[in-house]
C-alpha cells in the first residue's frame, strides 16, 4: 500500500509537535514536510507531490489563495481541533476537522474529503500600480512617490500611497499624520482573511490634506518585516 504523502502545518506549534510525531511514525503516511508558514506550505502544495494537508490549529495565514493552489492540485486538507478553531471560517473554507491528532481518523478524513474547489473569482484590475524603487540609499524616492501619489488624488480621489520602504518607512512623518493608524501588519492580516476592500481601507486609514491620497503606513523598522510575510 503506497503511503498517503502529506505534510504538517503550525497553526499551533505544540500541537503541530504531537501532530508531526504520530502521523510520521505512522506506516499509512509518509511526512514530507513540517511547513511553519504560508511560504512552505505553498512550495509544497506546487511541487506536486503532496496527497493531502494536515494543519494543527487553523493559521491566520491560511487563505483563499492557499485553498484555491491546493483544489488545483487535488490537494486535501484537514483540521486537527486545538480548541480554537473557529468554526465559521471553517464553515467558510470547506474543510473538514478531527478532535485530535489521530492518524486513522485523520486518514480517514482526507480519503473522504474532496480537494478544496480552484476558486472562480476573478481578479479584478480597476487601476494602475506604480513602484517607486531605488537601492539603499538611493535619493529621492519617498519625495517622488509623495509628489506622485499627490498629482495622481487631484484627478483620481481612490489613489492608495503605501509605504513599503524595506529599510523603514518615514511617510507617516513626512504627510504630517499624527493619529494612530493601522499599518501594513494590519493589511496583511485583513488580506489574509480575505477581508481587505477599498471601503475598509478608507474607513481605517487616513487622508493625506484634504484632497490628497489615502496613505498606508509602512514600518518603522527593517526587522519588523518578518511579521508580513507571517500573513501572507
Amino acid at each position: 500500500m503506497t503511503p498517503t504523502r502529506v505534510v504538517t502545518v503550525a497553526g499551533n506549534p505544540a500541537l503541530e509537535a504531537e501532530l508531526a510525531e504520530r502521523v510520521g511514525a505512522h506506516p499509512s503516511f509518509e511526512l514530507l514536510l513540517r511547513c511553519v508558514d504560508r511560504a512552505e506550505l505553498l512550495g509544497a502544495i506546487r511541487g506536486g507531490r503532496l496527497d493531502g494537508v494536515v494543519t494543527a490549529g487553523l493559521p491566520p495565514w491560511l487563505d483563499p489563495q492557499v485553498l484555491h493552489e491546493a483544489g488545483s492540485s487535488a490537494t486535501r486538507i484537514v483540521v486537527v481541533d486545538d480548541g480554537l478553531v473557529d468554526p465559521d471560517r471553517v464553515r467558510r473554507f470547506g474543510l473538514r476537522v478531527v478532535p485530535e491528532p489521530d492518524p486513522a481518523a485523520i486518514l480517514a478524513a482526507l480519503d473522504t474529503s474532496p480537494a478544496p474547489p480552484p476558486s472562480t473569482h476573478e481578479a479584478r484590475s480597476d487601476g494602475r500600480l506604480l513602484a517607486i524603487w531605488g537601492p539603499k540609499g538611493a535619493r529621492g524616492r519617498t519625495s517622488i512617490a509623495f509628489e506622485l501619489a499627490a498629482q495622481l488624488a487631484s484627478t483620481e480621489p481612490a489613489t492608495l500611497l503605501v509605504d513599503a520602504d524595506p529599510y523603514g518607512g518615514d511617510l507617516l512623518q513626512l504627510a504630517g499624520v499624527v493619529d494612530e493608524v493601522p499599518t501594513l501588519v494590519w493589511a496583511a492580516r485583513m488580506a489574509a482573511k480575505h477581508e481587505l476592500d477599498a471601503a475598509t481601507l478608507t474607513a481605517q486609514l487616513r487622508r493625506v490634506g484634504k484632497d490628497g491620497p489615502v496613505l498606508l503606513p509602512g514600518l518603522p523598522r527593517a526587522d519588523l518585516w518578518p511579521e508580513i510575510s507571517e500573513f501572507g
